[in-house]
């Protein structure tokens, strides 16, 4: 199909997990990237020794300490544990429900000029709020599930940025606490992955594979598209797997839009513990550039 508008991107999915980054093993903990499953070419891991103190009478917000260089951050924690757990450094039990972390960041100078940059949190219980550079960026409440903000106006390339995250966890049983009330240790502040990534402007937001015996949906949700028509096609190496087409057409590029590719392995080569191999390895294309993760 001939594309009405400018084409569109490529993006890759693989089984296999991504080891690019500039994560040291041996000073950082959880080196790996978080997704292995949507790691993008460019990122950075933020884990490892913060800036830390406790805010017992919840009144750093209106003390300034969102702002660079404020004094008091006099304690360390290792980043991404929480500050019950002996490995943060911090091992407070019973220690206040609001707490500040600081640290300072610089984008990466392989990132490309003309990306988005984003910051990642894997997961803060339960309350987080975060400054860059003095500025909010974010907020966000539920300390089981991940979210990310766009920085890209408040960092500069090759410029150290200050990252400033306030804490706040009441470990309410009226909140999804699990078995943090009356059976194990509370985990509080920062317990997962802080990463640092770049994308283009037109770039694969999400994405879900559903499979079953010898076929697989891929349901994309492309992000930051211009208006026009695009055909969502696939490439595959395998020659005995067959990719039904899919256009997409974007009226308003403010709205969501998704499209969903469906291959169907024609002579499936099933598993076995003799053969031991992979039903397929799928991969899609939407027009003839880049359009990564």
């Amino acid at each position: 199909m001939r594309l009405i508008s400018p084409a569109l991107v490529v993006f890759l999915l693989t089984w296999s997990a991504s080891t690019v980054g500039r994560a040291d093993e041996n000073k950082i903990p959880r080196p790996e990237h978080p997704r292995p499953d949507a790691a993008r070419p460019h990122w950075a891991n933020l884990n490892g020794t913060w800036q830390f103190r406790f805010d017992p009478k919840d009144e750093g917000v209106k003390q300034g300490w969102p702002q660079p260089g404020v004094a008091g951050f006099d304690r360390s924690i290792v980043v991404p544990f929480g500050w019950e757990s002996e490995l943060s450094g911090i091992r407070e039990l019973k220690g206040p429900k609001v707490a500040w972390y600081r640290r300072e960041f610089t984008v990466p100078a392989d990132f490309p000029k003309t990306d988005r940059v984003v910051l990642h949190f894997g997961a803060v219980d339960w309350r987080a709020d975060v400054w860059v550079n003095g500025k909010k960026v974010a907020e966000h409440e539920g300390g089981y599930s991940p979210f990310s903000v766009d920085v890209t106006d408040s960092v500069t390339q090759g410029k150290a940025a200050t990252l400033v995250v306030r804490a706040f966890d009441p470990t309410d049983p009226e909140l999804p606490t699990g078995k943090q009330v009356g059976w194990y240790t509370p985990t509080s502040g920062i317990w997962q992955t802080v990463w640092l990534e770049s994308h283009p402007k037109a770039h694969l937001a999400d994405f879900t594979i559903r499979t079953d015996l010898v076929s697989a949906s891929i349901d994309l949700e492309p992000a930051g598209l211009s208006k026009g028509t695009y055909e969502v096609s696939a490439k595959v190496d395998d020659p005995a797997v067959s990719v039904e087409p899919f256009t997409i057409h974007v009226e308003d590029p403010g709205k969501p839009v998704k499209a969903t590719l469906k291959a169907v392995v024609k002579m499936p080569k099933l598993w076995t513990p003799e053969t031991q191999e992979f039903l397929w390895a799928p991969s899609a294309q939407i027009g003839n550039r880049c359009l990564r993760l």
